[in-house]
């Protein structure tokens, strides 16, 4: 696929989120040990490959907005979590068990799509929406 915008374009939109959502520090590699900058490297990579193929965008209020790739192509508004988010994971079994349907759980709660919507996607889709929702919980 030809690329839509430029990888520079991508990363000043990758920061421009990053600040919008307060994760600028966050997200700092320099602060990050060596497991967790090679998890940001590659979440981060994910995200500007969708964002360079034009999938994926920033809008004005600094939310990505993902459209799939296959199936449903209703554009997925990424909404920062809340504590309602966060609190749907509570009914769905212990601590480090069930791990992909509690992420399903607060995609569903962030961006007011249904679980069904995150159960049907392709992997190409699932892997844009899991590296935001890391990005996130990297708080």
């Amino acid at each position: 696929m030809a690329e839509k915008i430029a990888l520079e374009v991508a990363e000043a939109e990758f920061q421009r989120w990053a600040q919008a959502m307060d994760l600028t520090r966050k997200l700092d590699p320099s602060g990050l040990d060596s497991e967790d900058k090679k998890s940001l490297a590659d979440s981060k990579r994910i995200l500007l490959d969708a964002m360079m193929d034009g999938n994926l965008v920033v809008t004005d209020d600094g939310e990505f907005v993902y459209t799939q790739k296959i199936g449903d192509t209703n554009p997925i508004t990424f909404h920062e979590p809340d504590g309602a988010s966060i609190m749907s994971v509570d009914q769905i079994g212990k601590s480090g068990t069930h791990d992909v349907t509690k992420a399903v759980s607060i995609l569903s709660q962030m961006t007011k799509e249904t679980k069904a919507r995150f159960a049907k996607m392709k992997n190409r889709d699932w892997s844009v929406c899991q590296a935001i929702f890391g990005l996130f919980l990297a708080r």
